[in-house]
């Protein structure tokens, strides 16, 4: 029983920190079109 809490726990951490890196990564890549939009 506490395995699967504890499975579930880390499941959760990583599914976060895949979602904070790949907002940032996105947050990244709009930031730059939007500066190449910018220049031009």
């Amino acid at each position: 029983m506490y395995f699967s809490i504890y499975f579930i726990h880390l499941l959760l951490k990583n599914q976060l920190l895949f979602f904070s890196m790949t907002a940032y990564f996105n947050f990244k890549l709009w930031l730059n079109c939007n500066g190449i939009k910018g220049m031009m």
